[in-house]
């Protein structure tokens, strides 16, 4: 056994000596650990030095010996020589084959490096196309072909932040988009920066395209702008103040700012010649033809004046303007036609206050437009027709002797295709707006006002006219909210709140042989509080044949006790309003449907019709009133007279 392990011992002895010879002979075939392609751990070459072409992990090297790899990733990689470098590193410092961080000239190079600072032949820094760091070009001049972050420029097209600038250390840019550009003799230029003061060659501010800061630009958004001669001009411009190449404010399309333009919408315009001007609308003040806001003057000189010269005179749109102030006025008519484009608008801003003096109103209406075809009437003023003054004149039910027929405040006569808006009528004569022999007409943010006890101060009164809107009204007066007379069609009225008053009418209808039918009246999102009618028709006895008043609807209302939500009353004018009725008017096809609330009458629902001419097509649907009113244990009742009547959906009070 012993000589079995020495002859053992002996061949192992042999193959390693063998081994050891015949790795000093070239050309002999390795036998040590070699591998050109390894993962993990160390490997060698022939030679016995860590290698490696394409190595992942560890330190590899060439055939002498040194680190080296031309494709490595992690750690510090070497060229042939032993010295640190690599063409395409990703991280850390590359070097040249001489083992300077640098190129052939021991400067540090590197056409694609990412991190770190590079630089080209001359020992300057470089890159054309780094991403973070500074870069320069061969004259040690700061530049970058396609440069992103840092200090950048000559030659550069696209770069993002940074100041800029060409080979001969001047700034200069032509895309930038932060910061301060220049051209190549260093003064401040750019001809489509975003952000910052871009300016021409010659240091004149320019820019076809700017965005923000002082520049030039036929359609820049902000800031002020300028032509290339330093003067400001814009075609298009949006906010700011524009000009024309003659430094005169004008803009054919601005929205803020000064400018001129034939539709603009602030502030004041102006035209290439620097004077205001702006074809929709010329101001025509009261005040410049002589008006006094001292609350005593008649002023109804200066107001017709005013009116006159922008109605008749003027070839643009025309605004007559009543400013801040109180304004005595007497009987006073805007007639047309007019010859100034449309809208012709009427804007009062102060108080209008009527005079006191019955005698100097002789016919029946204070403030009248007349035969207009598109009129703005609207401000945030006042029309004060002093009614305590008038209505002890109007006291017919009391005395012939006071019985004077006192004037609407506000009369639109033949107006056609206009729109009444944000008025405040205060204590008027008799009815506030009358409207008649009108069409297509808009009335709403409407605010009407006089005492519940004061003699017919409806607060709107329309005959004669189709087409009329109102809405979004507040009214309280001494009789109708709205009343709707004879020769009327497509009247709509939604969301008011009325009270005190005598509810939303339909009528009184029948009072003279002239009058014509109504046809379609819609009232609907209305409120009523402590008004002594809600939802009301009332036609007179005898006279007017062959007339009918047809497709009312009444719905979606609210009675906050409220005397009469519902009524039909064919005897008005009767001294005994509950007796038969002769009237001869048709009332047919009429609808009141979802209508809640309160009421201090027992009679909810009473529909009083003629007894030769008996109502029909009504309907009573979805009712739900709650009495409270006095005695408590009183029936809570409809009443039906000559009515063809069908009642549905929830109801209370009940049926006929």
């Amino acid at each position: 056994m012993a000589r079995i392990k020495a002859l053992i011992f002996l061949s192992i002895f042999f193959l390693f000596s063998s081994l050891i010879d015949a790795s000093r002979v070239p050309g002999t075939r390795r036998s040590l650990l070699p591998n050109e392609g390894p993962v993990n751990e160390a490997t060698a070459n022939t030679n016995g030095t860590a290698t490696n072409k394409t190595p992942i992990n560890g330190t590899p090297a060439n055939t002498n010996g040194t680190a080296a790899n031309e494709g490595s990733v992690n750690g510090t990689a070497a060229n042939a020589n032993g010295t640190a470098t690599n063409k395409i590193p990703i991280n850390g410092t590359p070097t040249n084959a001489n083992g300077t961080a640098a190129n052939a000239n021991r400067t540090a190079p590197n056409e694609g490096s990412v991190n770190g600072i590079s630089a080209n032949a001359n020992g300057t820094a470089i890159n054309k196309s780094p991403i973070n760091g500074t870069a320069t070009n061969a004259n040690g001049t700061a530049t970058n072909d396609d440069h992103v972050n840092g200090t950048a420029a000559n030659a550069n097209e696209g770069s993002v932040n940074g100041n800029a600038a060409n080979a001969n250390g001047t700034t200069i840019h032509k895309s930038p988009v932060n910061e301060t550009p220049a051209n190549a003799n260093g003064t401040v230029t750019n001809k489509s920066p975003i952000n910052g003061t871009a300016a021409n060659a010659n240091e004149t501010t320019t820019n076809e395209g700017s965005v923000n800061g002082t520049v030039t630009n036929k359609n820049p958004v902000n800031g002020t702008t300028t032509d290339a001669n330093g003067t400001a001009t814009n075609d298009g411009h949006v906010n700011g103040t524009a000009a024309n190449a003659n430094g005169t404010t004008t803009n054919m399309s601005p929205v803020n700012g000064t400018a001129a333009n034939e539709g603009p919408e602030n502030e004041t315009p102006a035209n290439a010649n620097g004077t205001v001007t702006n074809e929709g609308p010329t101001i025509f003040d009261v005040t410049k033809y002589g008006a006094l806001a001292d609350d005593k003057t008649d002023n109804i000189v200066a107001f017709r004046a005013a009116w006159g010269e922008a109605c008749k005179n003027s070839t643009t749109q025309a605004k007559v303007l009543i400013p801040e102030g109180t304004f005595r006025a007497g009987q006073t008519m805007f007639a047309g036609p007019c010859n100034s484009p449309k809208p012709i608008i009427v804007e009062v801003m102060g108080t209008v206050k009527a005079t006191t003096d019955v005698s100097e109103y002789p016919s029946p209406e204070w403030f009248t437009f007349y035969d207009i075809d598109g009129l703005l009437f609207t401000g945030k003023g006042v029309f004060d027709g002093q009614g305590p003054h008038f209505w002890p004149f109007n006291d017919c039910r009391q005395t012939k002797e006071n019985c004077v027929s006192l004037p609407s405040a506000l009369k639109l006569q033949k107006v056609n295709n206009s729109i009444v808006t944000d008025i405040t009528s205060l204590n008027s004569m008799q009815f506030h707006f009358h409207v008649t022999r009108s069409s297509n007409l808009s009335f709403f943010n409407l605010n009407i006002t006089a005492p519940g006890n004061s003699p017919n101060t409806d607060g709107m009164h329309i005959s004669s006219s189709d087409r009329i809107n109102v809405s979004s009204s507040v009214i309280g007066t001494g009789d109708d909210c709205i009343s709707i007379g004879h020769s009327n069609s497509l009247i709509y009225i939604t969301n008011i709140t009325c009270g005190p008053g005598h509810g939303i009418s339909i009528g009184s209808l029948g009072k003279r042989p002239e009058e014509k039918t109504v046809d379609g009246v819609t009232v609907t999102n209305c409120t009523f509080t402590k008004t002594t009618n809600g939802a009301r028709i009332k036609t007179w006895i005898g006279t007017t044949p062959d007339q009918e008043a047809t497709n009312i609807v009444y719905e979606d209302l609210i009675m906050n006790g409220v005397q009469n939500p519902i009524i039909i009353d064919q005897s008005y004018g009767s001294k005994k309003s509950r007796a038969p009725s002769n009237s001869v008017w048709k009332i047919s096809d009429v609808h009141f449907r979802n209508i809640r609330g309160t009421t201090v009458s027992n009679v909810a629902v009473s529909l009083q019709c003629s007894t030769i001419n008996p109502c029909e097509g009504i309907e009573v649907a979805n009712v739900d009133l709650a009495y409270s009113g006095r005695p408590q244990n009183t029936t809570f009742v409809s009443s039906c007279l000559n009515a063809k009547a069908v009642f549905g959906g929830k109801l209370n009070p009940p049926a006929c």
